[in-house]
C-alpha cells in the first residue's frame, strides 16, 4: 500500500469525508505511479516497459497494453504527474456497468466493459458503477482472439472443428488432406456391355478409373483390353486392333455424368468388363 493521500499531525481534526477516504486506501490497494499521458480518473492503465510510466489501455493488440494492466486510476493527471492507481479491491466511481457481469478491456484506449478483439478481465461488477478487481492471468483463454508464441507440446493430437481451411496458415484436418490424396484406390465394379452405373459410394470421390475388358472370342485379337477414362478432361478411351486391311475392332469405354458405357466391340463378343475407381 502506498503512502496515505492525507496526513495531520497530533490535534487536527479529521473531517468525515477525509476519514472515509483513508478508510478505502486502507481497505485497498493504492499504488502512486508516473503518468506517460493525459489521463482522466477511474481509467484503466498500464505500466509500459519502455519508460516505467502508465497509459490508457487497449485490448485491439495482444501487446503489453493489456497484459500490463495494473489498475484503475484514480486520480486525473497530465503527462510526468505522479498519481494514485488502485490495484485492487472494490473500485468505485466507474459507469455503465451491469452487476454481476465480468469487466474486459476494451479496443478503444481506456474503455472498459465487454470483450474486445483480445480477452483480458479486469473484474467482476458489483454494481453499476464498481467493481470488484479480479484481473486474468496470463494463458490460453477459451474465447476470442490470442498470439500464443513459444514452442507449445501437446501430449495428444488435438482435434480442429469439422471445417476446411480458407487461408494458406490455417491448420487442415486428416480427412482434408485425405479428400485431396491421388491415386488412392477406391475400389472396383463390375460392369455389363453398355451402359452402367457408377456405384454410389465412387460417383463423387473417383477421379479416373482403369476399365479392364475381356473378350471371349478374340480370334487373333488380344483377349484383355484396358482403357483410361476420366471424371474430368477425357471422358472417353477407345482402343482398335487393325490387322492388316480386312480385320479392323475396337472398344470404347465413355463417362457421362454418373453412366460408364462400354460399346463397340465389332464381331468380338464381350465377356465380363471391371472398372477399377482410384482418387
Amino acid at each position: 500500500m502506498s503512502e496515505p493521500s492525507i496526513t495531520k499531525v497530533a490535534g487536527e481534526e479529521l473531517p468525515a469525508s477525509e476519514l472515509n477516504q483513508l478508510l478505502i486506501e486502507a481497505l485497498n490497494d493504492y499504488r502512486d505511479f508516473t503518468l506517460g499521458e493525459n489521463i482522466s480518473a477511474n481509467l484503466p492503465v498500464y505500466l509500459k516497459a519502455s519508460d516505467s510510466k502508465i497509459y490508457k489501455t487497449s485490448s485491439a493488440a495482444d501487446d503489453e497494453k493489456i497484459h500490463s494492466f495494473v489498475g484503475i486510476l484514480k486520480e486525473a493527471g497530465s503527462t510526468n504527474d505522479v498519481k494514485k492507481v488502485q490495484v485492487s479491491g472494490k473500485v468505485v466511481g466507474l459507469s455503465g456497468l451491469t452487476a454481476g457481469q465480468k469487466v474486459y478491456l476494451r479496443d478503444t484506449a481506456g474503455e472498459y466493459g465487454a470483450i474486445g478483439t483480445y480477452e483480458k478481465q479486469i473484474g467482476i461488477a458489483i454494481s453499476t458503477t464498481s467493481i470488484i478487481l479480479r484481473v486474468q492471468m496470463d494463458g490460453v483463454i477459451t474465447k476470442n482472439n490470442q498470439t500464443i508464441n513459444g514452442v507449445k507440446t501437446f501430449g495428444s493430437i488435438p482435434e480442429l472443428p469439422a471445417s476446411d481451411p480458407t487461408t494458406d496458415n490455417q491448420a487442415v484436418r486428416k480427412k482434408y488432406v485425405s479428400d485431396r490424396e491421388t491415386n488412392v484406390y477406391l475400389g472396383s465394379q463390375n460392369l455389363s456391355d453398355g451402359a452402367n452405373t457408377i456405384t454410389a459410394g465412387y460417383q463423387s470421390a473417383w477421379r479416373y478409373a482403369i476399365v479392364h475388358i475381356i473378350l471371349s472370342d478374340p480370334g487373333s485379337r488380344p483377349t484383355h483390353v484396358e482403357l483410361f477414362v476420366f471424371k474430368t478432361g477425357k471422358t472417353s478411351a477407345e482402343f482398335y486392333y487393325n490387322a492388316g486391311i480386312t480385320i479392323y475392332e475396337g472398344c470404347t469405354v465413355s463417362v457421362s455424368g454418373t453412366t460408364l458405357t462400354i460399346g463397340e466391340l465389332g464381331s468380338s463378343t464381350f465377356s465380363s468388363a471391371t472398372a477399377y475407381y482410384y482418387q
